[in-house]
């Protein structure tokens, strides 16, 4: 009989823990809806604009070879994916 109290005592536990966890979930929907009653969409002020610089190729009067472009081609490569910075 003892193992079927284990089971009783871990279904238990197992059914508060659910309960917790939609208690937690609704009390979260709650808020949300709170925040705004009146349904209308919100004004927001816009973030920091990123500001993108075109890449600047190559200077004037400089003579295009291939270490050069292999050169300017790893310099994009590296600044892509990269946000700006304030």
């Amino acid at each position: 009989t003892g193992t079927e109290e284990d089971k009783r005592v871990l279904e238990k536990k197992r059914e508060e823990k659910a309960k917790k966890k939609q208690d937690r979930k609704s009390k979260r929907y709650e808020d949300d809806e709170d925040d705004n009653e009146s349904g209308e969409w919100e004004k927001v002020k816009g973030g920091v604009p990123l500001v993108k610089e075109k890449p600047k190729m190559f200077a004037k009067g400089t003579e295009i070879n291939h270490a050069v472009v292999v050169k300017k081609l790893n310099e994009i490569l590296q600044a892509r994916g990269k946000k700006g910075t304030d």
